[in-house]
């Protein structure tokens, strides 16, 4: 058999002829001809205001949740449900920060989910406990502690309004339990036990609960609000009506 010569030079030039004509102009091929006349992608003005909104999807939102916010965040978005601790708040409010719920319009700092209202008359820190509260589902919305009489006056203030109760911690307890009972419509009982909270809150509709910080540690004084915020009040009894209020 003869062998046969391939010339395959002849073959290559074959085949670029084909490429070419293929391309429309003879030089370049349509793909790279593609890459060099599509236009620059314009820039997304939506990533200068990425964080204008930020999304704190916790159930609870503490101090340090906000603390991690970037500082051009104008709007902090948080669930329907979820607590947001009285320290988170202020740095909040320093912030200049607007809260708001999902699917519903923004939040005041002041009301959004409060249950009561608090002051410290005690160089003890609170913040632990109001923080603790907050993640048990009690909102409480600290008061000024600029002075014990005016704090405690603050307190009573809000509660006689009546959308709220009110809690008072004092390293002289019986002394503010005193002072509280002396405004009409006030009804302070001292926090001694879950026991006797329980009791003044059924039996007397107490609306100021008065703990010393000093004596009970964390959990109790944890247990103790809970039970006065969340156990019902039948109202002041008629037979005590005209001593009470």
């Amino acid at each position: 058999m003869a062998e046969s010569t391939i010339d395959i030079d002849e073959i290559v030039r074959r085949v670029i002829a084909r490429l070419r004509a293929e391309s429309g102009d003879g030089t370049t091929p349509p793909v790279a001809a593609s890459r060099r006349s599509s236009p620059t992608t314009p820039r997304d003005d939506r990533s200068e205001k990425r964080h204008a909104t930020c999304l704190l999807d916790r159930q609870v939102v503490s101090l340090a949740e906000v603390e991690g916010v970037s500082s051009e965040t104008r709007v902090i978005e948080v669930s329907p449900r979820a607590v947001i601790t009285p320290a988170a708040r202020d740095l909040l409010r320093l912030r200049k920060m607007q809260i708001r719920r999902r699917h519903g319009k923004p939040a005041t700092h002041e009301s959004q989910g409060e249950a009561i209202v608090a002051a410290a008359l005690s160089a003890s820190d609170i913040d632990p406990l109001l923080e603790d509260l907050a993640r048990h589902g009690c909102v409480v919305r600290r008061l000024p502690d600029d002075g014990r009489l005016e704090a405690l006056r603050r307190v009573v203030d809000e509660v006689l309004r009546g959308k709220t109760m009110g809690l008072v911690l004092s390293d002289l307890p019986e002394l503010a339990v005193c002072a509280a009972n002396r405004t009409r419509g006030i009804r302070a009982v001292l926090g001694i036990s879950r026991s006797v909270v329980r009791r003044a809150k059924r039996e007397l509709a107490a609306n100021l609960l008065i703990v010393d910080p000093q004596r009970q540690n964390i959990l109790e004084l944890r247990r103790m609000v809970l039970e006065f915020v969340r156990v019902p009040a039948c109202g002041c009894p008629a037979k005590y009506r005209g001593l009470l209020d």
